[in-house]
């Protein structure tokens, strides 16, 4: 959960271009009834201010009732989008809008999506899609709206603390033909059928229990006892190809031997992580790969 600063922030609104058009319009008419005397010409431009003038204050009435209680995101693989999980304070009186816009904000990058505002739900899930690995750190959170009519442009900042790590996409590679001579097992023990793990992509197609899916319909991988001794070398030296096509076989590897309850050893250029296991390792394996 990420820490959303519970101050009072400030309400900005501008026109849109479209706002000085519709305010232009309204000056030149109102110009033109009083330059013939025109009363309905007069009365016109009155009608027009009133609206325009109702238009802004409910728009900027909607924002400054609408505020983000809490915010929740985490770390996640380049491949999927950010999700956002945020709690709204919100006036359904008072929807002027169909859509928010949501940004964050950052030194180096902004990040924009749009929240749908049908329904009464105050927890609203935002996707938000981000092209490059690495550590990001976000200050701050912007809500803001053009309205119904599109004439202003509403926005408020929402001072916030938000990091998270986002690793590299998954690329498939055999990890047999890779660090086969890596894998020690302990032969003295006969291999055994414990139990069943559901099947996850990467995974020997050898262990999928075909008698259980063929009850259920389901994928279950069928996990034995010694592979609870399987110690992996994950080498950035022993791949090929460019950079980030090694990080992406890297980052699949580490993923599947996760899943698979095995140890592992992570080797970058100028980092070694020894064997271990477990989600801690799991995660402090991705993060080295989002920022080598």
């Amino acid at each position: 959960m990420d820490q959303i600063s519970p101050r009072r922030t400030k309400v900005y609104i501008v026109p849109t271009a479209l706002g000085f058009k519709f305010i232009g319009c309204n000056f030149l008419i109102f110009l033109m009834a009083l330059s013939y005397s025109n009363n309905m010409g007069l009365l016109i431009a009155f009608i027009m201010v009133a609206y325009l003038v109702i238009t802004m204050l409910e728009t900027h009435k909607y924002i400054q009732d609408t505020t983000v209680d809490s915010i929740n995101m985490g770390n996640f693989f380049l491949s999927h989008p950010l999700n956002l999980n945020l709690k709204l304070s919100q006036t359904p009186e008072n929807r002027c809008a169909e859509v928010l816009q949501i940004e964050l904000i950052s030194e180096e990058l902004k990040l924009r999506s749009e929240i749908g505002l049908s329904g009464a739900e105050q927890n609203r899930q935002v996707a938000l899609q981000i092209f490059q690995r690495g550590y990001y750190r976000f200050n701050n959170l912007k809500l803001f709206t053009y309205g119904h009519n599109k004439l202003f442009y509403v926005w408020r900042y929402f001072p916030l603390q938000a990091s998270f790590y986002v690793y590299p996409a998954k690329r498939f590679i055999s990890q047999r033909r890779l660090v086969e001579s890596n894998v020690k097992k302990d032969h003295k023990v006969e291999s055994e059928f414990q139990f069943h793990i559901p099947y996850q992509t990467g995974m020997t197609a050898k262990r999928i229990d075909w008698k259980v899916f063929a009850r259920t319909d389901s994928l279950y991988w069928k996990k034995h006892t010694d592979d609870q001794s399987e110690s992996i070398e994950i080498n950035y030296q022993a791949l090929e190809g460019e950079h980030e096509t090694r990080l992406e076989y890297m980052s699949f590897l580490v993923d599947k031997n996760f899943k698979e309850g095995n140890n592992w050893k992570l080797v970058l250029p100028q980092k070694i992580l020894n064997f271990n296991k477990g989600h801690y390792h799991y995660q402090k394996s991705l993060e080295q790969l989002s920022v080598i």
